[in-house]
């Protein structure tokens, strides 16, 4: 019943259409009545409590420590760092201190973009895993998604 969606070159507009026709064909076959229904089944690390894209207005605005989130962050050279933390201000202080990931270090300062908080440390380590392999485009529609291009570089 479930099928995957490969975004090969489409843009984001077709696959969440994409999407919708696969999950309203599912929840059909399942005679079931609402996608609600359908989802029961699966487990409750399948969606992120919240995400935030950093914009300089909301930069004041950061999780509450002990909160599992799944970070990403732009590095002096312009690249992303995506991390996991528990305390995001202070894993971001480590990093722009040197004393964070070995990939940041020679990259500092470093700036949050974006973050997602998840119910569980094993949801945002799996989410990191995930966001890590995606391209560097894929990457920032998350956290710039009508245009898929990050508005600080206009790349």
């Amino acid at each position: 019943m479930r099928q995957r969606i490969k975004t090969d070159g489409r843009d984001r507009e077709q696959s969440l259409s994409a999407m919708t026709e696969i999950v309203a064909e599912s929840v059909a076959e399942s005679g079931t009545e609402s996608v609600a229904e359908l989802t029961n089944d699966l487990p409750d690390i399948a969606q992120p409590i919240k995400c935030v894209s950093m914009t300089e207005e909301a930069a004041d605005h950061w999780p509450q420590p002990g909160t599992n989130v799944m970070y990403m962050v732009r590095c002096a050279d312009d690249t992303l760092y995506t991390g996991w933390t528990n305390d995001m201000k202070k894993r971001i202080a480590a990093h722009n201190s040197g004393k964070g990931a070995r990939y940041t270090k020679t990259r500092r300062p470093v700036t949050p973009v974006y973050y997602e908080i998840w119910a569980t440390k094993q949801a945002a380590m799996k989410r990191e895993a995930a966001v890590k392999k995606l391209s560097r485009s894929a990457k920032l529609a998350l956290f710039c998604p009508a245009t898929g291009r990050d508005a600080a570089t206009a790349r």
